[in-house]
């Protein structure tokens, strides 16, 4: 193995990265950039992202927000404090999905444009 090059810019942990064929898209999860706790390459244009806040994105490499957002994608806890999203995956260039959450459940979500 031999490092081929060394990002900077990120304050806090790197959590994530992900990517496709594609050289130029690399993404990563960091507490800098919001509460992104992990990423998942759909395609080569779209990503999801899971988070502490119980919420799940599917973004856009074109946009700076996320084109949806699902609040509470593990429901809450009795306290109603949303499961963290702590993991997700992506059969990559399909619409399926997965998420993961503290609460020890495993939740498949599909993708489309509705």
């Amino acid at each position: 193995m031999g490092l081929l090059d060394t990002m900077f810019g990120h304050q806090e942990a790197v959590l994530s990265i992900d990517c496709l064929n594609k050289e130029r898209i690399v993404l990563n999860g960091s507490h800098d950039c919001g509460s992104i706790d992990c990423v998942a390459m759909l395609n080569e244009n779209h990503f999801v992202s899971g988070s502490a806040d119980g919420s799940s994105c599917v973004w856009s490499i074109f946009k700076k927000k996320p084109r949806t957002v699902k609040q509470f994608a593990h429901d809450r806890n009795n306290k109603q404090e949303p499961f963290w999203v702590v993991s997700v995956a992506a059969n990559p260039f399909t619409d399926l999905g997965a998420s993961g959450s503290n609460n020890g459940e495993l939740r498949f979500w599909r993708v489309a444009d509705d």
